[in-house]
C-alpha cells in the first residue's frame, strides 16, 4: 500500500478514516497504519498536521502507528463528531479535562 502525494484531508475524510482504522485508548486516539511504510505515515503526521492536529508515531508491538496528541483531541473531536455515524461513536474517546 502507498499514500498518494496528492492527498488531502478534510473532518469528513478524517472521520471516515477514524471509523474505518482509528481506535482509542482512554483519551488518547490512534490511526492503525502499521500496513504503510514510515515515509507515507510521515506525510499522513503532515496532513494532520495541515489540520491543526498534533502526532507522532507511536510503536505497537513490531510495527508504527499514528498516535494524536492528547492537547489536540478536543479538536479532533470538533473536527469529526458531525459526520460520526452513530452506531460509530463508541469509538471516540473521552474529552480530557481542561485545567
Amino acid at each position: 500500500k502507498s499514500i498518494s502525494r496528492s492527498l488531502r484531508l478534510n473532518p469528513l475524510i478524517l472521520a471516515v478514516w477514524f471509523m474505518d482504522d482509528g481506535s482509542r485508548s482512554r483519551s488518547s486516539v490512534y490511526f492503525n497504519t502499521q500496513q504503510f511504510c514510515i515515509n507515507d505515515q510521515k506525510f499522513l503526521i503532515k496532513l494532520l498536521g495541515e489540520s491543526g492536529l498534533i502526532a507522532t508515531l507511536n510503536k505497537d508491538k513490531l510495527y508504527y502507528r499514528i498516535r494524536l496528541s492528547t492537547r489536540c483531541i478536543n479538536h479532533f473531536i470538533d473536527l469529526v463528531k458531525p459526520y460520526i455515524i452513530k452506531s460509530m461513536e463508541y469509538k471516540l474517546p473521552l474529552r480530557p479535562r481542561i485545567d
